[in-house]
């Protein structure tokens, strides 16, 4: 029985930590994005001492229409391939374009950038 506790408990965690920055994006669209986006990959860089640092998550854009009208309704700025907004992702848009808001909060900053041309959500955070 232990064991078994044990186990329901662990799953619970890493179940609830497996979608948090996801959550982060749904609140930013002010929608779910269940069966529009899939996970392609991740970066992060972290220092050390003082925790400063940056992760970049990257997702694949299955339905490219209804995340064009959510960021036309929540009022994202426009970027295209001459603009690079971020270096710390933009190997991740090449040639793209497309909409990114970018929020700053106390001493993290959040960028959601959706690239319409490659079918890319990249969502970024660092804290200074």
């Amino acid at each position: 029985m232990k064991k078994f506790a044990i186990i329901i408990l662990l799953s619970i965690v890493l179940f609830g930590c497996s979608r948090s920055h996801l959550n982060d994006v749904e609140s930013i669209l002010n929608t779910s994005l269940n069966g529009k986006v899939c996970y392609l990959t991740s970066e992060e860089y972290w220092q050390t001492f003082g925790g400063d640092g940056y992760r970049v998550e990257v997702y694949k854009i299955l339905d490219t229409e209804y995340l064009k009208s959510k960021c036309e309704n929540e009022n994202f700025n426009t970027f295209d391939k001459n603009v690079i907004i971020n270096s710390e992702y933009s190997k991740y848009i090449v040639n793209g374009a497309g909409y990114y808001k970018r929020i700053d909060r106390d001493s993290k900053i959040i960028e959601l950038t959706i690239d319409t041309i490659n079918n890319k959500l990249i969502y970024y955070y660092c804290y200074l």
